[in-house]
């Protein structure tokens, strides 16, 4: 005889993630040092953007076939 476990509770487990992802927001959005937090990143985002257009850059000039001599 096999028994069947469907008693998984996916919903308990997304409700709970919703919960702590929530909170995270509310946090982030809310206290001062959430604003403070978040303006950092969004800070270093405009960094990164930079960063990988150079990265790009470089990678499609070093990919360029080199003449021999």
């Amino acid at each position: 005889m096999e028994s069947n476990n469907k008693d998984s509770h996916p919903f308990w487990s997304g409700y709970a993630l919703g919960l702590i992802s929530g909170g995270v927001i509310i946090a982030a959005f809310t206290t001062k040092r959430g604003r403070a937090t978040l303006q950092k990143l969004l800070d270093h985002s405009g960094d990164l953007e930079h960063n990988i257009e150079d990265l790009l850059t470089f990678i499609q000039s070093d990919s360029k076939p080199k003449k021999k001599k």
